[in-house]
């Protein structure tokens, strides 16, 4: 036995294979199922809901063939009162039966299902079907009788080992567009009739259509590809400051070009897990297009956290980011009411969407074998060997630098006597080391390297007064206190294009992007949407990463969208797969 692996991209119907012992036989018909321990037989076909037709924003495609592949299918049933009765799956591809007797269901044929002992008390009446379900999702359902809305708002990663989790596609106004189809109030189940159900064996392919359970399912994942234009690395002109030839605090500024070499790919700021069926519950003020029952598709829903402003997001560290360009990321599906991804001038707050991060190092030389360590401070770029002393230059010439350590002793003798002398020598440039500091991508301190024995003093006159090490690493970071400095490590950088969903909301482009958020839709990533994101040009260099090596724990959070490090302009597209295609300038 086996099970065709492929949904077919040609074709409405995904085909099941059984042995020829278990052919049904013809003349199938509707009869009574009073009584105890009737037999019950149910044709059904599932579809990809890609492959209905055409969305408003863009076109529907089928996917990559490992991202239709199906080991398993799984029906769970439930009754009238929305309980779960019974289930039944199909023999999985490799061979093994899937059947489970002591769910009283079995199945047959190429699109028969088989359900056992079945009375008017627990005749099914809903249909959810979730393909590629993972052995805990089926645990969940078996372990004690559930309603259709719990196993609704079960949740679970996008995908099942390599194989994508499907079910049933969620969309409102079916019982209109489907009669006898659809139960508005279960948006996510198939409506089971009696008139579906045979108490004869079938023959499937003279089923009248009327008669077979139509089921419609959609990827749990999120996809996203990018397009970069040639010229990788790219050349960005910036301006870079030094310390002038005097040494003193007095700043040279001076035109550069770097180059900024996009490396990978990934997705910052995404839902840990998500629902196994889409929540549309309380939607309303959505577009008008955003729901469309002859598809059998909605184009927004309601993530794990949708309503809360306080959930973790799942983030990745610069090492986590190892994509390549020419591959797709997936990711579960992300949304939030717009009230809560915007500031009090109903600005986007980057952090609380999800973003494209493309990881970048930034070179002196066109064919990126020098890397560039850069320190970016109150909106002006410093080489990281200047910045320390430019600091220490600061705050001595503001006598803020009255830290000494001691180096040593000497005797001198005289005619007047012996005299002990200690010798002292300022702090430098070498008793200084970058920290990271808080949670922001890239943003340090600079921090006492003297020596956890070291004794600092203050000199004053003939005396000197020991201090505490915290003293001076206040002093520090005095100049940082209405903004703090950002690190470039190695050249390391990173670009956010936080994610579109409705296109053609926000006027401008590249670093005239108008990114006020005024209602739902903007902003998110939305089950079985393919956004396809077209970069533009590199414009300016991208944040900071202080810690980009491979047990880095700094995790990638955007900045605000009106810092100078929030530069990338993009176009998105989306195919469903619905794509989401966006162009970025970076």
């Amino acid at each position: 036995m086996k099970f065709k692996s492929l949904f077919l991209t040609t074709a409405a119907a995904m085909a099941f294979a059984a042995c020829s012992s278990d052919e049904p036989a013809k003349n199938g018909g509707n009869g009574n199922i009073d009584g105890e321990g009737a037999t019950m037989y149910l044709t059904v076909n599932i579809t990809d809901a890609n492959t209905v037709g055409r969305a408003e924003e863009g076109d529907l495609v089928p996917g990559a063939p490992e991202e239709h592949a199906v080991n398993t299918a799984h029906f769970f049933f439930f009754d009238k009162d929305k309980m779960f009765v019974t289930e039944a799956s199909v023999w999985r591809k490799d061979g093994q039966s899937g059947d489970f007797e002591d769910h009283n269901v079995e199945f047959q044929s190429n699109n028969v299902l088989v359900l056992k002992n079945l009375t008017q008390k627990n005749l099914p009446k809903y249909l959810i079907t979730v393909l590629n379900a993972t052995p805990e999702l089926l645990a969940y359902v078996r372990a004690t009788p559930r309603t259709m809305e719990e196993v609704r708002n079960y949740t679970l990663q996008w995908k099942n080992g390599e194989s994508f989790v499907m079910s049933t596609s969620s969309f409102n106004g079916g019982a209109s567009a489907f009669p006898g189809q659809y139960d508005n109030a279960v948006y996510y189940a198939n409506l089971i009739q009696e008139s579906n159900l045979k108490t004869e064996p079938v023959d499937v392919n003279n089923v009248p259509a009327s008669d077979v359970v139509k089921i419609y399912v959609e990827r749990l994942a999120a996809k996203y590809t990018i397009d970069l234009p040639e010229g990788n690395p790219f050349p960005v002109d910036v301006t870079i400051a030094g310390l002038d030839n005097d040494n003193n605090n007095n700043v040279e500024l001076g035109a550069e070009r770097v180059y900024v070499k996009i490396e990978n790919f990934g997705v910052t700021g995404t839902e840990k897990e998500s629902y196994l069926g889409k929540n549309l519950d309380g939607l309303t003020g959505l577009w008008n297009t955003w729901n469309i029952a002859q598809l059998h598709r909605s184009y927004w829903g309601k993530s794990v956290s949708y309503d809360d402003a306080n959930a973790v997001l799942d983030r990745p560290t610069f090492s986590e980011v190892n994509t390549d360009l020419t591959k797709p990321v997936y990711s579960n599906e992300t949304t939030k009411d717009f009230t809560l991804i915007r500031n009090e001038n109903n600005v986007l707050t980057p952090a609380a969407v999800t973003n494209i991060v493309f990881t970048a190092t930034i070179y002196a030389d066109k064919a990126a074998t020098t890397p560039l360590d850069l320190i970016l401070f109150s909106g002006v770029y410093y080489k990281k060997d200047q910045f320390v002393p430019y600091i220490l230059n600061r705050l001595n010439a503001t006598n803020q630098l009255n830290y000494w350590i001691k180096t040593g002793s000497e005797t001198e003798t005289n005619p007047d006597g012996t005299l002990n002398r200690d010798n002292y020598t300022q702090v430098s440039a070498e008793n200084v080391e970058l920290a990271k500091d808080g949670a922001s991508t890239g943003i340090f301190k600079l921090v006492a390297n003297i020596g956890a024995d070291t004794q600092l003093y203050a000199i004053n006159g003939n005396t000197a007064t020991a201090v505490e090490t915290s003293a001076f690493e206040t002093a520090l970071n005095t100049f940082f206190t209405n903004e703090k400095p950002m690190a470039y490590t190695g050249g390391a950088s990173v670009y956010y294009v936080p994610v579109e969903h409705l296109l053609g909301k926000n006027a401008g482009s590249g670093e005239n992007y108008d990114y006020t958020v005024s209602e739902n839709g903007q902003y998110g990533v939305v089950r079985n949407h393919w956004y396809q994101i077209e970069v533009g040009k590199v414009f300016r260099l991208g944040q900071g990463v202080f810690d980009p090596s491979d047990n880095s724990t700094e995790d990638l959070i955007p900045d605000n969208p009106s810092k100078e490090t929030f530069g990338m302009a993009a176009n998105i597209s989306i195919l469903s797969w619905k794509v989401v295609k966006q162009s970025v300038d970076l």
